[in-house]
């Protein structure tokens, strides 16, 4: 996504609207959405919260103040939000989201469960200015949420991870594409925090890596031998380090504060791969592979971590931790494919029904 940087004004909350939001009419101007969004900056940053939450909150209010002045609204109320929430929803190629082409997420619908995303936090900010008694009453209070029916992402199959690996095999960076595919396929890990692992957190002995999640939360996160040897056969021809020719228990020499996965073009060359770069490089390789018809990015390599873990009988309270869900809820929405393999294999297996072939 495009740099939200919308220039802010000078003004304060002084002048507090009464009953702001307590019906339809009244409206939280441009001026006042400005001003109150720095101070929930501000506040975020003093609450400490995560990089990413805050990053994610700045870019909404600066679509939300886009939205504003295209469609020359003057403010917000509950007909406004539910009219930006509309259009948080559209997309196409002749109406790009926020005026921006040359974005492909802005070319295509969002998804259900980024319009709820949108609508939560939101509504997590109006809650916080009621809570500062900037504004009376949240003009979502009565706003009911999206419909968020998630659908469920289907696994990369055995064929479609080997085309993967092949075609990370024929780019300009072999070693590291593919060590990025393997890694994601061993460990379920997720994008942003695939981001931002530092050599340093690698325990090579006990193949562990300590990550920083959602909230904030560390957990540690496992790789096998295979996506050992291939991080190793990736450091090993770094060419941040002259290791070329060197044994491969030298890759621990390596400036520990060194990003993992590095860019090696555009503006982040030789510096850590962003979110959006780790995705665009799943999406090229998945076009080189002749992947259709599924979805094809590093969450898609979580989902069949997920589901390979389970069909191999691990358990789903093990695969939570491993994951960092806070609830078995989220980790559930992976045992309908592992019990869909099971009722196959059962069909073919049947004891009952082998004998009966057997006669």
């Amino acid at each position: 996504m495009q740099s939200w940087a919308l220039p802010f004004t000078n003004s304060t909350a002084e002048n507090k609207p009464e009953n702001s939001g307590s019906n339809s009419q009244n409206l939280i101007s441009i001026e006042q959405i400005e001003s109150f969004s720095r101070d929930w900056f501000f506040d975020s940053e003093y609450r400490q919260h995560s990089k990413e939450t805050i990053k994610r909150r700045r870019e909404l209010i600066e679509q939300l103040l886009w939205f504003l002045r295209e469609k020359q609204q003057p403010g917000v109320n509950l007909r406004v939000i539910r009219q930006f929430l509309a259009y948080f929803s559209s997309g196409s190629p002749e109406e790009p989201r926020w005026g921006n082409a040359d974005h492909h997420a802005c070319l295509r619908p969002a998804s259900r469960a980024t319009v709820h995303t949108a609508y939560s936090r939101l509504r997590t900010f109006f809650r916080w200015c009621v809570n500062e008694e900037l504004i009376a009453v949240s003009p979502m209070k009565n706003l009911a949420p999206p419909e968020n029916n998630k659908d469920q992402v289907a696994p990369f199959t055995a064929d479609e991870i080997q085309r993967l690996l092949a075609a990370a095999r024929e780019t300009n960076y072999p070693r590291r594409d593919e060590a990025i595919c393997i890694f994601l396929l061993d460990t379920g890990v997720r994008v942003s925090e695939l981001a931002n692992i530092r050599l340093s957190d690698i325990d090579w002995d006990a193949r562990k890596i300590t990550v920083l999640g959602k909230g904030q939360k560390e957990r540690a996160i496992y790789f096998g031998h295979q996506a050992k040897r291939a991080l190793w056969s990736y450091l090993s021809e770094d060419s941040r380090t002259p290791l070329k020719g060197k044994r491969l228990k030298n890759v621990k020499e390596k400036d520990e504060n060194s990003p993992l996965f590095v860019s090696e073009v555009g503006e982040r060359s030789g510096e850590a791969f962003s979110r959006q770069g780790l995705l665009r490089l799943i999406v090229r390789l998945g076009k080189r592979a002749g992947i259709s018809g599924k979805r094809v990015s590093p969450h898609t390599f979580r989902h069949t971590f997920a589901v390979e873990f389970l069909r191999a009988g691990g358990n789903v309270f093990t695969l939570k931790e491993l994951l960092g869900h806070t609830s078995l809820h989220m980790t559930n929405r992976y045992v309908s494919f592992a019990q869909a393999d099971l009722e196959n294999q059962h069909r073919q297996f049947s004891p009952a029904d082998r004998m009966r072939r057997a006669k």
